[in-house]
């Protein structure tokens, strides 16, 4: 019988650090011989929005025009393959860097809140996780508990005010951001009874990883 896989899921808001520790939890775990990879589910989100500039040549506000169906069928028409961590358009690896701008991150928002494309995607989410012979998978995402069973499940909160800060963009900006994240109807984003609490605010990135492993440890 296969082994099954730890799924350990990070839920929270906008600067909360999900990706940050989910990256570093992924390196370390690799290094003490777990095969372990980081399932970004922002980039995906980002290169939906990079589809949408993409089919509005470049304009963020005609991009949020095109109808979520057209960037979708862009999207699949690049053959989009995630693997382990990686996603592949038309067999070249993306450099998630590149989909870092604010207008990336405001369209990845935007059309997060459209069931088809969430509903879309969380099936390659889902495809990516069955294909891989990875033993642990470490998911961030707003509604990371909606894509896989988690093993352990973490909600890491921040106030709007240090999220802003941690961004370098305007308060305005981050409320409208994770006020959108909240209130939309395809999965929003929300704190589950399971989700283990941790507050950001205050503390030192040592110290959230250290109460996140004190959880994970557990589980291995």
């Amino acid at each position: 019988m296969a082994k099954l896989k730890i799924f350990v899921t990070l839920t929270g808001p906008a600067g909360a650090g999900k990706s940050e520790h989910a990256k570093r939890l992924t390196t370390d775990l690799n290094n003490q011989g777990r095969r372990t990879y980081h399932q970004n589910t922002g980039t995906m989100y980002r290169l939906v929005g990079d589809r949408a500039l993409l089919l509005a040549n470049g304009d963020i506000n005609a991009a949020k025009e095109v109808k979520p169906i057209q960037v979708i069928q862009t999207l699949l028409g690049s053959n989009p393959i995630l693997s382990e961590g990686v996603i592949y358009l038309n067999d070249t690896p993306i450099d998630p860097e590149s989909l870092r701008t604010p207008e990336h991150s405001d369209l990845a928002s935007f059309f997060g809140t459209k069931k088809l494309i969430r509903d879309i995607l969380n099936e390659l989410f889902r495809d990516e996780a069955a294909r891989s012979k990875a033993e642990i998978i470490v998911v961030d995402a707003r509604d990371a508990h909606r894509i896989h069973t988690p093993t352990v499940e973490f909600y890491l909160n921040v106030s709007d005010e240090e999220s802003a800060r941690r961004h370098n963009q305007p308060l305005e900006v981050i409320r409208a951001r994770n006020l959108q994240d909240r209130t939309r109807e395809a999965d929003p984003l929300v704190q589950t009874e399971s989700a283990i609490p941790i507050e950001t605010d205050g503390r030192t990135k040592d110290e959230v990883y250290a109460n996140l492993r004190s959880h994970i440890d557990p589980h291995l």
